[in-house]
């Protein structure tokens, strides 16, 4: 699935496969059984904090995989494939990857390269 602004709504996104009810079992399994291993998740909480009652329409957790080994890789393939999957919405939740965006000195960094190297860099 994908955000459509025009139509304001989610649509089917064509460029992905779409996955069987057997293959979703399949993975969700799987990744039961890599959680409690050892380097699969690293952290999981929520952005905020937890009370008896929890106002407002979302609640955001963070979830960060190991970063070595097998049993993360796996992990981190298995959360790639649910991302942005129609079995999110059925859960009334949404999956995204983080968008490993630049930090401010790394991206001024690279405007001082370019403005002075006198060509680009990216």
């Amino acid at each position: 699935m994908r955000w459509d602004a025009t139509k304001q709504q989610q649509i089917v996104d064509t460029s992905c496969p779409p996955l069987t009810q057997a293959e979703i079992l399949e993975l969700i399994s799987r990744m039961v059984s890599l959680i409690p291993r050892k380097f699969a998740t690293a952290r999981f909480h929520p952005t905020r904090p937890m009370t008896e009652v929890m106002a407002g329409q979302n609640l955001v957790f963070l979830l960060q995989t190991g970063q070595h080994g097998d049993v993360s890789t796996e992990m981190r393939e298995i959360l790639r494939k649910l991302c942005y999957s129609s079995v999110m919405h059925l859960l009334a939740a949404q999956l995204k990857e983080d968008r490993h965006a630049r930090s401010a000195l790394a991206n001024a960094i690279a405007e001082y390269l370019t403005n002075y190297s006198g060509g680009s860099l990216l």
